[in-house]
């Protein structure tokens, strides 16, 4: 079993953290690692790299900024993801799946594991509606360099939380 970070936006954690995530896209050729898997296959791990810093009450612990409101997030210097310490990562992912595919052959079910808001309803209307949220999202993340419309190829990752 392999181990491998990966970095996940505060939204993205507090939707790990409640169920509502399983599975994340990302961009083909966005990371450089050996071997042509750069996220791991089936049965490796994933730990969470999120924004965080040290707390200044436990003497070794740590405040993560996905768990603090707004106001306090902004007192006091967080580090970033990309810094975050394997000892200090509170969350494990097992890959359950992991394949290649164009981007906007997500389906609305994957939409919907990918943590983006549900509609009330399961009717073909709502069910647009999840890709195009999803749409949305990807856009805000990657839009800039591989947006929605260019169809790029990504890594479809389904996971399911192992710790804690």
């Amino acid at each position: 079993m392999t181990e491998i970070p990966i970095l996940f936006s505060g939204p993205m954690v507090r939707a790990i953290l409640a169920g509502t995530k399983q599975q994340t896209r990302r961009l083909v050729g966005d990371r450089k690692r050996v071997g042509e898997r750069p996220y791991g296959a089936a049965g490796d791990r994933l730990w969470v790299r999120e924004t965080w810093r040290k707390s200044p009450v436990a003497s070794g612990g740590v405040l993560y900024a996905a768990d603090v409101s707004d106001d306090l997030r902004e007192k006091g210097r967080w580090c970033p993801a990309i810094f975050m310490r394997r000892a200090d990562s509170r969350i494990d992912l097992e890959i359950v799946h992991i394949h290649i595919e164009p981007l906007q052959d997500i389906r609305a079910e994957d939409a919907r594991a990918e943590g983006v808001q549900r509609p009330r309803c399961s009717c073909v209307a709502c069910s647009t509606a999840h890709v195009l949220a999803f749409a949305a999202a990807w856009d805000r993340i990657y839009g800039a360099r591989a947006p929605w419309s260019s169809n790029p190829w990504v890594w479809a990752i389904t996971f399911r939380r192992v710790r804690p």
